[in-house]
């Protein structure tokens, strides 16, 4: 769906892939991604019209084809909907924006340090998210990293689906259940048997780059509960600038961070 976003939705198709029936894709899709297949391309849609109206020259009616619809006044009302104006009202507000900036840098002026951005840009830029809800990380045994998420650092299981084509399986704390992480095999239908091969040895060095950021309210009890508990610690709780925190990896190589941070008034 990423990569045909333009092409019509085929049910069908998606459900073969993941070897259900087209009802049982859609409830799963649905229950791992908060929304529906259809609702998740018409996203995408509409998000990669906005970067062709703030990367290029091209008109709305050819936007409009580009990413997929057929009809510009469902498009229109679409792009409303998502985005909270008409796709020429946001073209119109970044191509202005464009000019200006191009206009001020051969005066030898910067707009994006000397000058504050206009309302209605923050508005359709600034304000177009609103939270990080996943991360991922590749671990090399799903059973096992379950086992060790949630019963070694007390995770707690937010989704587990066999989606037929993967396993989706996502943890959180029990604190904060907006965040989750998905605990990812390497292997189809992201990458091939080579490249995941790669993968998992990246993954057994610690090479990889992915890790976890977790607070807590005392570093020095956490570390001595998870010491215990024979977690692989890599360094022990220390003092720094923001406040204390140590080093551990799971099972597989994926370095965590665990601290203890100070408040905004005690940071030196």
């Amino acid at each position: 769906m990423d990569r045909d976003f333009a092409h019509p939705l085929d049910l069908a198709a998606l459900s073969s892939i993941a070897c259900v029936s087209e009802s049982t894709f859609i409830r799963s899709f649905q229950a791992t991604f908060g929304e529906t297949p259809h609702r998740y391309l018409q996203r995408r849609r509409i998000e990669r019209a906005m970067y062709l109206l703030r990367t290029t020259e091209a008109s709305v009616t050819e936007v409009c084809m580009a990413v997929g619809y057929s009809s510009l006044g469902s498009f229109s009302r679409t792009f409303n909907v998502v985005v909270g104006e008409s796709p020429s009202a946001s073209a119109s507000t970044v191509h202005r924006w464009t000019r200006c900036r191009r206009a001020l840098s051969r005066c030898g002026r910067d707009p994006a340090v000397s000058e504050k951005r206009t309302d209605d840009v923050v508005r359709t830029i600034d304000d177009m998210y609103e939270s990080i809800t996943r991360s991922q990380l590749f671990v090399l045994d799903q059973d096992e990293a379950l086992d060790f998420y949630v019963n070694t650092l007390g995770f707690t299981v937010a989704a587990d689906l066999d989606l037929g084509f993967m396993r989706w399986l996502t943890v959180c704390l029990p604190s904060d259940p907006s965040r989750e992480v998905l605990l990812e095999l390497p292997g189809p239908p992201a990458m091939d048997e080579s490249t995941a091969a790669a993968v998992r040895d990246l993954v057994t060095k610690g090479a990889m780059g992915g890790w976890l950021s977790i607070t807590t309210r005392d570093a020095q009890a956490t570390y001595e509960t998870l010491r215990d508990r024979g977690v692989d610690i890599t360094d022990e709780p220390s003092p720094k600038p923001y406040g204390i925190d140590f080093g551990i990896r799971d099972p597989f190589g994926n370095a965590i961070r665990i601290g203890q941070m100070f408040d905004a008034e005690d940071t030196p």
